[in-house]
């Protein structure tokens, strides 16, 4: 059987703010803890009563404290750093694309890489997409608009590109618009690509129901 000395240890660690425990503790006061064994009923009255004091305290308190982050500007500080070095490494991927620079590719995408559609099905795994990239005659590449954001050990990048050209394989000449997602995570220091989704813009996006192309018609 807690006393209320006990629950006022127990609360004492949850915050500073000394008035709403002092409210708690009146409430405790005044109605004390059953002795009765055979009165449950008012014992789990209390103990719900107390819930939702204590809930209100707690509700109470968590403002404060979120208004108070550790080492805000340090963490900024980290956040910039690693969205700068995302949208570097997004310009490089890129890059590495129009030169059809294997090596530089193998390095920026993880093995288990692969490319999405929007609705999360496979469009091309990883060495698929390797391969796409030496059979496609580009006319066209250019990434923009990129925004990075870390979190923790992973990221995601959004950007709008223009992707036109043509499949050597069936000679079809194309010219997409389309909105990616990449999804990031750093090994050791080192960020990999994991998954790019990308959606071909609709012509008619305003008013169709989506704005992503059909699946079948992207690449």
């Amino acid at each position: 059987m807690q006393s209320v000395g006990q629950l006022r240890g127990a609360l004492g660690y949850l915050s500073p703010h000394a008035e709403v425990e002092h409210q708690v503790l009146q409430r405790a006061e005044r109605q004390k803890w059953p002795n009765n064994k055979g009165d449950t009923q008012m014992r789990h009255l209390w103990c719900e009563q107390l819930l939702v004091i204590s809930l209100a305290f707690l509700f109470y308190a968590s403002p404060a404290d979120a208004q108070q982050p550790a080492n805000l500007p340090g963490e900024q500080a980290v956040q910039d750093t690693a969205s700068a070095e995302l949208v570097k490494l997004t310009n490089a991927w890129t890059g590495a694309a129009i030169a059809k620079d294997h090596a530089k590719l193998e390095a920026l995408l993880a093995p288990e890489f692969a490319l999405y559609r929007w609705d999360g099905a496979v469009m091309a795994p990883r060495s698929e997409w390797l391969d796409n990239v030496d059979h496609i005659q580009i006319k066209e590449l250019t990434v923009r608009d990129i925004s990075a954001r870390a979190y923790g050990e992973f990221a995601v990048v959004t950007s709008h590109g223009i992707w036109a050209g043509a499949d050597d394989r069936d000679r079809r000449p194309f010219n997409f618009h389309v909105i990616i997602v990449d999804t990031w995570r750093r090994t050791n220091g080192k960020w990999q690509a994991v998954a790019r989704s990308s959606c071909r813009l609709n012509s008619d996006a305003a008013s169709a129901a989506s704005p992503c192309a059909l699946p079948g018609s992207s690449r």
